[in-house]
């Protein structure tokens, strides 16, 4: 089906990795923002979000990163995102959210970062 999400969360001891799959649209924002907000419960020092199969993501995506961002924030975590398509990239890079999350090119760059600030943005 299309626009149909997949979410996985794998649990580590440094991190929680949240894998997704499909288009983050108006209609998905609400699986997203629970699916985030169950990963935030784990008290991870690091969320990477893995959006290598996303297509697409509405503002309202963005808006969900951003409030899981400043929720970590708050208690000395930090959020990364890995892999984003060039679509996805994009939005995030006009809507500013690449300057207030940084973006890995892989999975692994994004968990073995020191620091969230030397993951490379996006171009």
């Amino acid at each position: 089906m299309a626009g149909q999400l997949s979410i996985s969360v794998a649990e580590f001891p440094d991190h929680v990795l949240v894998s997704v799959s499909g288009e983050i649209g108006v209609t998905a924002e609400e699986q997203f923002r629970e699916a985030l907000g169950s990963a935030l419960s784990q008290e991870t020092p690091r969320l990477v979000v893995d959006l290598a199969e996303v297509p697409f993501m509405a503002s309202a995506g963005v808006g969900v990163l951003l409030g899981i961002r400043a929720v970590l924030a708050a208690r000395g975590a930090s959020l990364v995102l890995a892999s984003p398509s060039p679509a996805v990239a994009r939005v995030l890079e006009v809507t500013g959210a690449a300057d207030l999350i940084p973006v890995a090119d892989s999975v692994a760059t994004a968990i073995t970062s020191r620091e969230p600030d030397q993951v490379r943005r996006t171009a």
